[in-house]
């Protein structure tokens, strides 16, 4: 117990923090490619839905490890 959350946070910032890189990188490829390799741009739905698709699995992964 303790801690910032009160000992019910569970592992959501630290998904968090993986899933903001992760997304990061994902927007920053997906910019270098619309500049450099021409293609078309994708709609910031695609940005949200992988963002939060990948918020979910990180958390599900990242409590699964912490629960051992």
């Amino acid at each position: 117990m303790g801690g910032r959350c009160g000992g019910g946070c569970g592992s959501r910032p630290r998904s968090a923090t993986v899933v903001f890189f992760f997304t990061l990188a994902m927007q920053v490829g997906s910019g270098l490619l619309e500049g450099f390799a021409g293609m078309a741009p994708l709609s910031a739905w695609w940005a949200y839905g992988v963002g939060m698709l990948s918020w979910a699995v990180a958390s599900y992964v990242l409590q699964r490890r912490s629960l051992r």
